[in-house]
Parts: structure tokens; C-alpha cells; sequence
């Protein structure tokens, strides 16, 4: 049974995860250029920036999933738009600013451009778990009338998720 403590450690790793792998320094541009709508980044937001996460109601676990569903709503962006053509979405711009001299930083940009891809993967797997968790703690606590009931396509957004994670091992086994 997912406790509130095993959620927000959930949460807190995918934010550090996020912030780490997909929003640095080298990769932040590939957000800034998606067509996100002003609603999603607000909900992305949820788990992404605030740091109080409560569950003292099921208006608050509604938001978790509508942060859940910005997130994988960002996942399927970057997975059918810029996956096959990053380089398009990162370019050269880190390198035309003027305090972007040091050697290093080349090399380091070129790592989170190629790892990209992988990472996105790594947070689909966690949005995955987070989603799984959620549902068990709400299923749990509100038992009579679960939070997930009031979230508009809630099957589509677990399809979605899983249906991910299985493409993913499938193309871990097609490679080897």
C-alpha cells in the first residue's frame, strides 16, 4: 500500500530527476521550443516546482493527476517531435552565448543531447510508478469515491503510460 511518505519521495526524485536531466543548462531549450499549451506547464508544474504536496483531500490528488497528465502529455510531445529530430530542437544555441567558453561544456552538451532520449524513458518509468502509487493510495483512502473517477480520460493516460514502458523493453531486446 503506497503511503503519503512513499508518494512524495516519488515525487521529489522525479523532480530531481527532471530538473538533473531535462531541464539543464544543455537541454532547455528543447522544453522552451515545445508547443506546450499554458495549462499543461501550469499542471507540469505541480509536481515539477511546489514544494508542499498535500493530501488532505481528494481536490489535492486531482491535482496530482492533472500534474501526471501534463507530464505525460510533455512525454508524448518529445517522444513524436523531437526524438527524431533533436538536433533541431537544441541547435547550437547553448554555444552562442558569450560566457559559454569553457571546453567542457561542448562535450557536455553533446552527452545530454544524446542521453535525452534514455532519459525521457527513465521518466516515463517514473511517471508510470508515481501514477501506480497514486492510484493505490487513492483507492485506499477514498474508497467509496476514489479521486481518479473526477480525472477526464484517466484510462487513456494509463494506457499511455504502460503501453510506453512495454515499447521501451521492446526496443531494449531488439537491440541486443
Amino acid at each position: 500500500m503506497a503511503r503519503q511518505e512513499e508518494i512524495k519521495q516519488q515525487i521529489s526524485e522525479l523532480r530531481e530527476y527532471f530538473e538533473k536531466n531535462l531541464n539543464n543548462k544543455y537541454v532547455k531549450n528543447i522544453i522552451l521550443k515545445l508547443d506546450l499549451s499554458i495549462n499543461v506547464k501550469h499542471d507540469m508544474n505541480i509536481i515539477l516546482d511546489y514544494k508542499t504536496l498535500y493530501f488532505d483531500s481528494k481536490g489535492s490528488i486531482e491535482d496530482i493527476y492533472s500534474s501526471i497528465k501534463a507530464l505525460t502529455c510533455f512525454i508524448k510531445e518529445v517522444r513524436s517531435r523531437v526524438l527524431p529530430n533533436i538536433y533541431n530542437y537544441t541547435g547550437t544555441s547553448f554555444f552562442s552565448g558569450t560566457d559559454n567558453k569553457n571546453p567542457n561544456d561542448k562535450v557536455l552538451f553533446q552527452m545530454a543531447v544524446k542521453n535525452y532520449p534514455m532519459n525521457i524513458k527513465i521518466l516515463t518509468k517514473m511517471t508510470c510508478k508515481l501514477f501506480e502509487m497514486l492510484i493505490e493510495y487513492d483507492d485506499t483512502n477514498f474508497t467509496g469515491d476514489p479521486a481518479y473517477k473526477q480525472v477526464k480520460n484517466i484510462d487513456e493516460l494509463s494506457f499511455y503510460l504502460k503501453q510506453s514502458l512495454k515499447e521501451d523493453i521492446k526496443e531494449k531486446y531488439n537491440k541486443d
